[in-house]
């Protein structure tokens, strides 16, 4: 059973100009697991929690090219450093509508695919013993960890993303999806403009719906570059240990 606890958010963040070093400071209420690590993918440590529960995270300049130098240093016959790094594009897809897009071939740093960030004792760990999600809900910070095996609920999340140059992803995307009870229509509305540096994106379902194998999926969807962390989003913890009931 997953136990849940929320961060009192106490960030001072901000994005004006997106291309600035940022750092992410805040207490977890209740932390009781003494130091621990902050992951990103590909156990990449991005941050750490200290013994009184405050944490903190470094977006760091020139991501892009850190990221090169570690792959080519793990696989000295990598051409280039980059070659499978996902691109904007990968990220920021649909079917159903006509965007526009600019520079979105180019590769892409992020600190987590999914949004959430593992938490672990030490990087030699095998299992993450909680993962913390900048989310405006516990529930939807299960949604993001459980994407495709839980049901969609309405809500909101952020995550960072690192460009070498500006890039646009501008449109809507609409299909029609069968249901029980009829046809609806799914939408997803893009409003992204990257600057060079760390830019910081919302993720946001408006509304949802039931499948007809009755799962609730996102039904409209919005994707907008912000300058600013939310006031309504708390950095959520879902302990996956069993040590607080």
């Amino acid at each position: 059973m997953k136990v849940l606890f929320s961060i009192l958010l106490s960030t001072f963040l901000n994005f004006a100009g997106y291309s600035q070093i940022a750092a992410i400071n805040n207490t977890i209420s209740g932390w009781k697991d003494g130091s621990a690590l902050l992951m990103g993918d590909n156990k990449v440590q991005v941050g750490e929690i200290h013994n009184d529960g405050t944490f903190n995270i470094t977006l760091k300049e020139g991501y892009l090219e850190q990221l090169k130098a570690s792959r080519e240093k793990e696989n000295p016959y990598l051409e280039n450093g980059l070659m499978g790094v996902p691109n904007l594009s990968f990220f920021f897809s649909c079917r159903g509508g006509q965007l526009q897009k600019e520079n979105t071939d180019q590769p892409v740093g992020v600190l987590s695919l999914s949004g959430a960030f593992g938490i672990k004792k030490t990087r030699d760990d095998k299992f993450n013993i909680a993962n913390m999600v900048p989310s405006s809900s516990i529930a939807f910070a299960k949604f993001i960890i459980n994407r495709g095996r839980i049901n969609a609920v309405p809500g909101s999340s952020i995550n960072f993303y690192y460009v070498a140059k500006p890039a646009v992803i501008q449109g809507v995307c609409e299909r029609q999806r069968k249901t029980n009870e009829g046809f609806v229509r799914i939408v997803k509305n893009f409003n992204l403009n990257f600057k060079p540096g760390w830019n910081l994106v919302s993720h946001e379902i408006e509304e949802v719906y039931t499948t007809k194998s009755g799962v609730a999926q996102p039904k409209v969807t919005h994707y907008r570059t912000i300058d600013k962390m939310p006031a309504d989003l708390d950095y959520q913890i879902i302990l996956t240990s069993q040590k607080y009931h």
